[in-house]
């Protein structure tokens, strides 16, 4: 700027010339544009536009839940099924607008980690873990929620407790890989019309709790585990008709939540546990590459989200690291803010 803020800095009136180096003088704060820097000859002060980044405390949710179905965007919300004390399995269902919680429809099948996407007024889940006995402990039953109330729908052909990349809406829903009766990890790939599967081409890596987001032709999944129960970083996308490797993660890590986290453009993996322990570390997708994001307070595994794109997430409930279930409830929010600039 070759001194020419300095210089100007006590002049309230007369023409002021615009400084060197493209920061304009202005009167008055400008609209809000990351990366913008100006000198307000007003207040005398050199002001940028920076992008903030926090995590939220909000609402605690009615019932702690952990590995429960998430579904919808942060304003409308829904959780599902899931677990209070990690023996027992849950059939409630809760809802959020943004602010508070109030009670949902119940699910004629309790469970946890179960196929899911959809929204709070649409809703879609499939499968899941019932039985910690291991005298079966899968179902294979789908459900539908309008809103107000849950209702069979038509069953998946697969047995799934846990689903590896689910995305999309009740009437064009996409799911990528799971572990079956026989925990067995495929790469199959499958799409959902709103009444019916087909099967679809495979993706590349076999895993399962793995973070997903994006919809049935713009897909993205991230971590999971393998079928020896190494935790991995493949990142892939869909594009509705194959699977590319993309972006991996910096840690590898699975359980990192059910539900949406984003889009394949713009997600965040929250959590969850890497080779050994629980996290509270925070991944940033951008449609290439993930990058080290604002971690959340608590290390945490196995919650339920809801998010719209990486800059408006809502992350859920979900087990600590001491395996206690938690009732926490955090939002993520990235807000373009001016603050000043100053020599220290």
């Amino acid at each position: 700027m070759s001194g020419s803020t300095a210089d100007n800095a006590g002049r309230q009136s007369g023409v002021i010339a615009a400084a060197a180096a493209g920061i304009e003088i202005l009167s008055s704060d400008p609209g809000a544009e990351h990366g913008k820097c100006w000198f307000n000859s007003t207040t005398s002060l050199l002001k940028v536009y920076n992008n903030v980044s926090a995590w939220a405390t909000e609402a605690t949710i009615t019932v702690a839940k952990g590995g429960g179905m998430g579904f919808g965007v942060p304003t409308a919300a829904l959780i599902a099924g899931g677990t209070s004390t990690m023996s027992n399995f849950l059939d409630t269902s809760y809802e959020y607008n943004g602010s508070s919680w109030s009670n949902g429809g119940t699910l004629a099948n309790a469970g946890l980690e179960g196929l899911c996407f959809g929204t709070l007024a649409a809703a879609y889940t499939h499968g899941g873990y019932n039985d910690p006995s291991g005298a079966g402990g899968f179902h294979q039953n789908s459900e539908e929620y309008d809103g107000t109330s849950w209702s069979s729908s038509d069953d998946y052909t697969d047995d799934i407790k846990n689903n590896a990349g689910a995305f999309g809406t009740q009437t064009a829903g996409a799911s990528a890989g799971q572990r079956d009766t026989g925990n067995t990890v495929d790469t199959g790939m499958r799409e959902y019309n709103g009444s019916s599967w087909s099967a679809e081409s495979n993706r590349n890596n076999a895993v399962y709790d793995a973070s997903c987001s994006g919809t049935q032709t713009a897909g993205l999944s991230a971590g999971g585990k393998n079928s020896s129960n190494a935790k991995q970083n493949h990142g892939e996308e869909y594009d509705g008709t194959s699977w590319s490797n993309e972006g991996d993660l910096a840690t590898a890590r699975a359980y990192e939540g059910t539900g949406t986290c984003g889009t394949q453009s713009s997600a965040l993996t929250v959590g969850g546990q890497p080779a050994s322990g629980t996290i509270a570390t925070v991944e940033v997708y951008n449609g290439s590459t993930w990058s080290a994001g604002t971690s959340i307070a608590n290390a945490t595994y196995q919650a339920q989200t809801a998010a719209t794109s990486s800059t408006d997430f809502q992350y859920m409930g979900g087990n600590l690291a001491n395996s206690s279930i938690t009732t926490a409830n955090y939002h993520f929010a990235e807000s373009v803010t001016a603050q000043t600039v100053t020599d220290s």
